[in-house]
């Protein structure tokens, strides 16, 4: 699984998307929205259509860095 791309992040204070200016990055505990590209083929699902299916969580030398909900799947 590759992120593909880092499109905003939500402001916590506003609680509104931001798109990004200049650096692109999350920092702990921020949340945001990323487009991201599999390798492989994978069962998914939109989290509004079937929770269970609709969570991922992205793992690196054993330590998770991401977790989040899939809101829209592209072909």
């Amino acid at each position: 699984m590759k992120i593909d791309r880092l499109l905003g992040k939500y402001n916590k204070k506003t609680k509104k998307f931001e798109k990004f200016q200049g650096a692109k990055f999350l920092k702990q505990g921020d949340r945001g929205i990323c487009r991201f590209k599999l390798s492989n083929m994978v069962a998914m699902d939109k989290g509004d259509d079937f929770p269970a299916m609709g969570r991922f969580t992205l793992r690196d030398e054993g330590k998770t860095i991401a977790m989040g909900v899939i809101v829209k799947i592209i072909d």
